[in-house]
């Protein structure tokens, strides 16, 4: 300790300089004091501060980026164009019956034109109509199996495309 320095009658006052007696200290104190004042890693690098932790780290990180890749995969929905106006589909199976969405985009200011819709399933055809203005229609068939395909015919002022659509 420093030498004791008197401010007032009867009170002595201490001097204490911690970097110096850290200084004097032995290993084991200076290790110790050395825990205590550094800086904690940040979120990355305490994901990534071992081996294990970094191959856990990008494991999950791929596998998170293909799930991700999948979802877009299986949501990409291929579309046909007649007269500038778009069509897609979207299909779900849930307890042997098929859903189907036909959705279009006709072009900018002008509204959907009138169209015929046939869908050929298992030999079975079942016929729809889109009419003007109509931007989407939901059709619903029954006693469907998956591993089969369907196809959808869109006919519009005489012209005529398919979509076809394999169901998993």
């Amino acid at each position: 300790m420093a030498k004791p320095e008197t401010h007032e009658q009867n009170e002595i006052h201490f001097y204490y300089n911690r970097e110096e007696r850290l200084k004097k200290a032995g290993p084991l104190a200076q290790y110790a004091v050395s825990l205590h004042t550094r800086k904690k890693p940040g979120f990355f690098a305490s994901l990534t501060a071992t081996a294990p932790l970094k191959f856990l780290f990008f494991s999950i990180l791929v596998l998170a980026l293909f799930i991700f890749g999948y979802q877009i995969y299986q949501n990409f929905e291929k579309s046909i164009q007649i007269d500038n106006t778009s069509y897609s589909l979207q299909t779900m199976i849930f307890d042997n019956t098929l859903y189907l969405i036909i959705s279009r985009k006709p072009p900018a200011n002008k509204p959907a034109q009138k169209a015929e819709i046939q869908i050929t399933y298992a030999e079975q055809k079942f016929y729809e109509t889109m009419f003007e203005g109509e931007l989407q229609k939901g059709i619903k068939i029954d006693n469907v199996q998956k591993q089969t395909s369907v196809v959808i015919s869109i006919i519009q002022n005489g012209r005529k495309k398919t979509i076809t659509k394999t169901l998993e």
